[in-house]
């Protein structure tokens, strides 16, 4: 039996996607965000990187992959503030907030960091064995006493309770929907305007204090939380550590670190 060669199928097809990306970018009319994915050190490309777009006055938000270049293309439902998330499994979370008019495309590039992964175990006579370097921090701040800390086996036990769900720690919320799409607000100290507490995932911000409720509800949906390794609750500005503090952190923070994949052990 002849068997035929499918890189012409291939080829056929990666056209294909292409037009059809094409026509229907031309079929929306709101503003077009732009851009390229490289690593932070030397700059390669990223493919693959899940980018979300959130803000306007829409519901809900808009995601691509990045194709094998790390580019991308989002189309936004009208002119607004937005905020662009960039994740990827091995890398930092990185977000950068712009506002969308009308006219030229918005560039947007962006660049990820690589994260830093746990040694794989290795026994050694009167040496203790390397941690996360994560979690060491998570580890020192709990010894501190202040805030809230949730290890993976403790979260677990309350179901794997996503942000939206944590923010129940926080004193006097104010809770809207349902689930991990919950949102809370919290009163500030001396005022009477509402603010939130902000998300820090795996140590970068991805959230403010007057983020938007409907902002802050697509950023409690972003991230599951059987994908949490440990959290951490600071329920005001007398509990916040100087890594989690700023001029932006009024109401209190929500601290995650996510799972990372176990490291491969090298081949002898």
């Amino acid at each position: 039996m002849r068997i035929r060669s499918i890189a012409p199928l291939r080829a056929a097809l990666a056209a294909l996607a292409l037009t059809a990306g094409a026509a229907s970018l031309c079929a929306q009319t709101g503003p077009i965000i732009r851009g390229r994915v490289a690593e932070d050190s030397g700059g390669a490309p990223v493919p693959l990187v899940e980018m979300t777009l959130v803000g306007g006055e829409e519901s809900g938000s808009r995601h691509v992959l990045t194709d094998s270049a790390g580019a991308y293309v989002i189309v936004a439902p009208r002119p607004g503030r937005y905020s662009l998330f960039a994740r990827r499994i091995g890398y930092l979370p990185a977000m950068v907030k712009y506002e969308l008019g009308d006219g030229a495309d918005t560039i947007a590039d962006v660049r990820l960091k690589r994260r830093v992964q746990a040694l794989a175990p290795v026994t050694t006579v009167g040496v203790k064995d390397r941690e996360n370097p994560l979690m060491e921090g998570f580890e020192h701040r709990r010894a501190v006493g202040l805030g809230i800390f949730l290890t993976r086996a403790q979260l677990e036990q309350r179901g794997s309770p996503g942000i939206g769900e944590l923010v129940r720690y926080n004193p006097r919320p104010q809770f809207m929907g349902k689930g991990n799409a919950r949102s809370a607000g919290m009163l500030r100290t001396g005022g009477v305007s509402s603010c939130y507490p902000v998300v820090f995932i795996d140590g970068v911000k991805v959230s403010e204090s007057e983020s938007t409720e409907r902002e802050m509800r697509d950023i409690y949906q972003m991230f599951e939380g059987r994908s949490f390794e440990a959290a951490e609750i600071y329920r005001g500005i007398s509990e916040l550590p100087a890594a989690f503090s700023g001029p932006d952190v009024k109401c209190g923070a929500i601290v995650v670190w996510t799972r990372t994949p176990p490291p491969k052990n090298k081949k002898k």
